[in-house]
């Protein structure tokens, strides 16, 4: 019984070596064992750890004693590349961002503007995923504003109801903000208007002389005209008389016996008189 014991300690102290054996990695290839004890078999090749580049694979084996006395040899555990012949895709890769651009206005809303450089893919790799170019907006300041014109306002109405006038029409500006030129140009316009000639009223020119007296004595008349320039362009008449008439030499006239007889007629005086000149005899005082 005790050298049962003996055996069974002989047979674990081979299966720890063996043990120890798989748990050293092995990084390059292995050659293989041709001193295999009996019963001992390879496993199949595991599957490649990589489909292209460098890759691995490995196979196990197991010992399997067929008597107490017999202890395997060699690795429990072989390793070899695989695929190494196989180039891998290398998918495109972008580059650092750009720093963002100057905002393209000054004033107002403008944008700015970042790009990056993708590195093309090999080997049937994919392309960047996302944007090339990228914006947003900015606004540094209010952009100035200058006044603008509003609409002229209608033609005012002649400045006179005839001959010549003027008419006038009137423009606001709107504006300006932020520090904008002013509206240029003019804020009122004049134009002449003619709406017809006025009218102008007849007018009296001076009276003429009174004519002389229908009589010497005994109450006669004498008139007097004027003429009236006008009217023009419907004006209105000269108001009042063409013609005045008054009386004159109103005193009685001398009875046949107080006239004077012919040889008295040089001693004629002449006076001056409203209706003109008149003739005056100086009689003697017993004329007949």
């Amino acid at each position: 019984k005790g050298h049962h014991l003996s055996r069974s300690q002989s047979l674990r102290s081979v299966d720890s070596r063996k043990r120890d054996d798989v748990d050293k990695p092995r990084l390059g290839p292995q050659s293989p064992q041709t001193d295999s004890a009996p019963g001992e078999e390879w496993s199949a090749w595991s599957v490649c750890s990589a489909t292209c580049g460098e890759g691995w694979q490995s196979r196990t084996r197991f010992c399997v004693s067929s008597s107490y006395s017999t202890q395997c040899s060699g690795p429990l555990r072989e390793q070899r590349p695989c695929n190494n012949s196989a180039v891998c895709p290398v998918h495109g890769t972008w580059d650092e961002w750009s720093p963002w651009s100057l905002c393209s206005s000054t004033c107002g809303r403008g944008y700015r503007d970042r790009t990056r450089t993708c590195k093309p893919p090999q080997f049937g790799g994919d392309p960047c995923e996302g944007p090339e170019k990228q914006n947003k907006f900015c606004n540094i300041a209010v952009c100035p504003v200058d006044g603008v014109w509003n609409e002229w306002s209608s033609w005012s109405l002649c400045s006179s109801s005839c001959s010549n006038g003027t008419m006038q029409r009137t423009r606001e500006c709107n504006g300006p903000s932020y520090g904008g030129s002013e509206c240029r140009g003019e804020w009122m316009e004049t134009v002449d208007c003619f709406l017809g000639e006025c009218p102008v009223d007849g007018k009296w020119q001076p009276w003429s002389l009174w004519s002389g007296c229908t009589k010497t004595c005994g109450g006669g008349s004498q008139q007097r005209s004027r003429i009236c320039y006008g009217p023009f362009f419907g004006g209105k008449l000269c108001p009042g008389d063409r013609e005045e008439v008054r009386h004159c030499n109103e005193k009685k006239c001398p009875e046949p016996h107080e006239i004077c007889g012919e040889d008295n007629f040089s001693n004629v005086v002449w006076k001056m008189t409203p209706a003109g000149d008149t003739a005056a005899v100086r009689c003697p005082p017993n004329a007949m």
